[in-house]
């Protein structure tokens, strides 16, 4: 009788069982996950994390970690972790996080709720001095709307003490490669959204439109109510800034969230050679829509992913069901596909694969609970029913939770931060999952 040594294969959107413990790292502080970027230079393969703390009877921290090639909370990384404030006593939460060139760590986020701070680290977790003050900088454009004792006035979701999903981080942020940035941030009280240019060193750089920062716009009559994609597309050899969001649009009486895209010119002015007068306005599927990632293919075309309007508490409107739009250089649709599952669902984050398939983490929701999803997509938008074993496209986590953020690695792994449940509680958590 012949022996044979069988070696399992393994199917694209399996967890990977050697990273962390059986494919997941777990972040074990009481904090909220936001987002997650590969380290530069010396730390490529690591990533770090960013997020809030969660106590709510407390004030809210940002957080940052790094975790190994392996899975592994990095504990040369400041011992562990970092919580901090952008200012002492208000509430501060990271949404969105960049490396540098030189590895140097730089997170976004915004204080009370109301406008950006920022703050950036060495390699080792110790403040970049630098940078603002002692690391540290606040972009208070609009004190107009402080109250008389100088605390901004909160509306009633504030008080309630919520945080943010990273699907409403109204952050985004560029990093070029001599160290300046450029932000995108809305303004909740102000009602604005802007670019904000600023030097390496957090000055502002009024070479920007003359001040350092200019609004986003789009041609009346929908306004702009949130931004929460920023990407670089390079046209005919041309950078270009593309943004991404809802706007509002008031349609025989009721108020429609509409998904935009809209382009500029790197120095804040519209490109009007983008869509219509510089912008897109997504008007399928008719009840609405809402963008809340945004990629920048390599031929040009611009990939927007997000979801149809909840219908809202006590509502007995449509369920959200995933969405996908395609844009090609010019500003011309593409490709846009609604996914369903469970009683809603929707994506946040997407990549884009070298052979072009597209990848999505979101959640669903049934009559169980919440679950974080992985989903593959090929270039026309059906699913690939390669990943995953339910020949749908899509992997849930393998437990309750949120999938917020993606990125693929150079050996085609698929790495989606959230969180999962953990002893009977949400716990942050990266997962590996096999490309």
């Amino acid at each position: 009788m012949t022996d044979f040594n069988l070696k399992r294969i393994h199917k694209a959107g399996e967890l990977d069982a050697t990273y962390g413990e059986k494919g997941i790292c777990l972040i074990k502080e009481d904090v909220i996950f936001f987002d997650m970027a590969e380290g530069k230079n010396e730390y490529e393969n690591s990533f770090y994390v960013t997020g809030a703390t969660r106590n709510f009877s407390e004030t809210m921290q940002y957080f940052l970690a790094r975790i190994t090639p392996s899975g592994i909370l990095d504990r040369d990384f400041a011992g562990g972790s970092i919580l901090g404030s952008f200012v002492e006593g208000v509430d501060s939460q990271a949404l969105s996080i960049s490396t540098l060139n030189d590895g140097r760590i730089l997170i976004l986020g915004d204080v009370d709720y109301s406008y950006p701070g920022l703050a950036r680290f060495n390699v080792d977790g110790t403040p970049d001095k630098t940078f603002g003050d002692n690391g540290i900088l606040v972009l208070d454009l609009f004190s107009e709307k402080r109250s008389a004792d100088d605390r901004l006035v909160q509306d009633e979701y504030d008080k309630k003490g919520h945080a943010r999903s990273a699907s409403d981080g109204l952050s985004n942020i560029i990093v070029f490669p001599d160290g300046s940035m450029l932000i995108a941030y809305s303004f909740r009280y102000a009602e604005r959204q802007l670019f904000i240019r600023l030097k390496e060193n957090g000055d502002l750089d009024t070479r920007f439109q003359g001040k350092g920062y200019s609004d986003i716009t789009i041609p009346l009559p929908p306004t702009i109510s949130r931004i929460y994609g920023l990407g670089l597309q390079k046209v005919n050899g041309v950078d270009k800034l593309v943004v991404s969001g809802h706007c509002d649009e008031l349609l025989d009486g009721v108020w429609r969230h509409r998904g935009f895209f809209a382009r500029y010119e790197m120095n804040g002015d519209p490109d009007v050679d983008f869509g219509k007068s510089g912008s897109v306005i997504v008007l399928e599927p008719e009840g609405g829509s809402e963008l809340r990632g945004l990629d920048i293919l390599d031929d040009g075309k611009i990939l927007g992913i997000g979801r149809t309007p909840h219908p809202g508490m006590g509502s007995n409107g449509p369920p959200a069901k995933g969405l996908i739009v395609r844009l090609d250089a010019r500003g011309c649709f593409d490709l846009n596909v609604i996914i369903s599952k469970g009683s809603d669902n929707e994506w946040i984050s997407g990549v884009i694969q070298g052979d072009k398939k597209m990848i999505l983490a979101g959640s669903y929701w049934d009559e169980t609970g919440v679950f974080g999803v992985v989903g593959r997509y090929d270039e026309n938008g059906e699913p690939d029913s390669e990943f995953g074993i339910n020949n749908d496209g899509m992997v849930p986590f393998p437990s309750s939770g949120m999938s917020r953020v993606i990125a693929l690695q150079k050996d085609g792994s698929i790495l989606v931060g959230g969180s999962i449940l953990n002893d009977g509680k949400a716990t942050p958590a990266v997962l590996r999952f096999l490309g």
